[in-house]
């Protein structure tokens, strides 16, 4: 009836995809020998537009390549356990 018309409307579409920008970083650690270490904190903003949270369960690390090719990896990317996206919000 109208409850499920209404929770229906409120769920329609299921998924929207997220929006991300304004990134900033930080320089967390630097160390340099035979190979050249960097730590950074990189923070970015990101919207939800969907009725519900979206939250980072778990995070196995990814790498990060560069080049056209992408055939050069030179790091690890792990989101932060427990991150969350507020239902319409940021």
């Amino acid at each position: 009836g109208v409850i499920n018309t209404l929770l229906f409307i409120k769920f329609t579409p299921v998924y929207v995809a997220t929006e991300c920008g304004g990134q900033t970083a930080e320089l967390e650690r630097l160390s340099m020998g035979e190979t050249i270490s960097v730590g950074l904190k990189i923070q970015i903003t990101c919207f939800n537009p969907n009725a519900y949270q979206v939250t980072i369960g778990t995070s196995k690390p990814g790498r990060v390549w560069v080049g056209q090719d992408r055939t050069t990896s030179i790091g690890d990317l792990e989101l932060l356990q427990g991150s969350t996206l507020p239902a319409k919000g940021s």
